[in-house]
């Protein structure tokens, strides 16, 4: 959904940015894994592991960039997705050395959530596979995907009973609740 995203967003002037977001999304979901490294091993007292740990990371954001320019944008977006896979792996060294968490372990962990962000986004993934997005299509393309989305992610969290039900189940008893003094 980049195309509408961006279109909604910023306008057509920033459309040739779609290419670069999408892959800036792929250095994005990597990174999500790790992004709270740092600040673990600061809590642990750890904190010189937790400047070269980002010493690290940063230099592969560096290096990955530089790498990448003879190639355009993209080839610098690419380099950043490499300095993600760099960064999973020494964040993942250091945390598995400091308190035992794998990358093995954190994926087991989220791996509940990552089947239904896929069930969620089926519709908006088939929808941008099997329909040109234009501009006389965008908006409508992005309302379906965000409702659809909406809808599954829903009945997804429902149906496995995932945590985040539990709450929204509170948050709604609560809210009846409150309704029912007033």
């Amino acid at each position: 959904m980049a195309q509408p995203a961006i279109r909604i967003l910023y306008g057509p002037q920033w459309m040739a940015s779609v290419p670069l977001a999408r892959i800036l999304c792929a250095a994005a979901a990597l990174a999500v894994t790790y992004l709270l490294a740092t600040e673990v091993l600061i809590a642990r007292g750890e904190n010189a592991v937790a400047n070269s740990l980002q010493a690290v990371t940063q230099a592969a954001r560096v290096v990955g960039v530089l790498a990448g320019i003879p190639f355009g944008l993209e080839g610098a977006c690419v380099g950043l997705v490499a300095a993600s896979l760099v960064g999973t792996y020494v964040s993942y060294r250091a945390l598995d050395a400091r308190i035992g968490l794998t990358l093995a372990r954190t994926a087991s962990a989220c791996l509940p959530s990552l089947l239904i962000a896929l069930v969620s986004a089926a519709p908006a993934i088939a929808i941008a596979s099997l329909v040109r997005i234009d501009e006389a299509n965008y908006a409508y393309v992005m309302a379906f995907a965000v409702a659809s989305f909406a809808v599954l992610w829903l009945a997804a969290l429902r149906f496995t009973g995932h945590a985040l039900w539990t709450e929204f189940r509170s948050l709604g008893a609560r809210r009846r609740a409150a309704t029912q003094r007033a």
